[in-house]
C-alpha cells in the first residue's frame, strides 16, 4: 500500500521527498495506534482518489488534510520538524558531496596539466 503512496512526490528545492513516508516513519516510532489510524486515512484517500470522488481529486491535498486531522497538531508539527531535519541533513550531505566532487575535478585537472 505505501509503495503506491510513497511514490507521491512533493517538489523540494534540493531533492524530491516523500512526505507521507516521512510522517509514517515518525508515527511508527512514536505511536503504533496513531500510525494505524494514519495508514487507514492514507489508504482511504488513495482509494477515493482512484475512484474519482469529488474532494479527492488532489491526492496530496486530501491526504494532508485528512492526516493532519487524524494525528492532531502535536504529531503533525513534530513530524514536520522531523522532515525539516531530514531535509537539512540531505542539504548538508549534498553540499559536502559537491565540494568533494569539485576538489576531485580540480586535482584531476592539475594532474592532467602536469603530464
Amino acid at each position: 500500500m505505501f509503495t503506491l503512496i510513497s511514490s507521491l512526490i512533493i517538489p523540494n528545492p534540493l531533492k524530491s521527498i516523500t512526505w507521507p513516508t516521512t510522517h509514517k516513519r515518525y508515527l511508527e516510532q512514536r505511536d503504533a495506534k496513531m500510525h494505524s489510524a494514519a495508514k487507514a486515512q492514507i489508504k482511504e484517500c488513495y482509494e477515493k482518489n482512484k475512484a474519482g470522488h469529488e474532494g479527492f481529486k488532489s491526492l496530496t491535498t486530501s491526504m494532508k488534510v485528512r492526516l493532519r486531522s487524524t494525528v492532531g497538531e502535536n504529531y503533525w508539527k513534530k513530524a514536520q520538524d522531523y522532515l525539516d531535519h531530514f531535509l537539512k541533513q540531505k542539504r548538508k550531505g549534498y553540499t559536502e558531496a559537491q565540494q568533494k566532487a569539485l576538489q576531485q575535478q580540480q586535482q584531476q585537472q592539475q594532474q592532467a596539466g602536469q603530464v
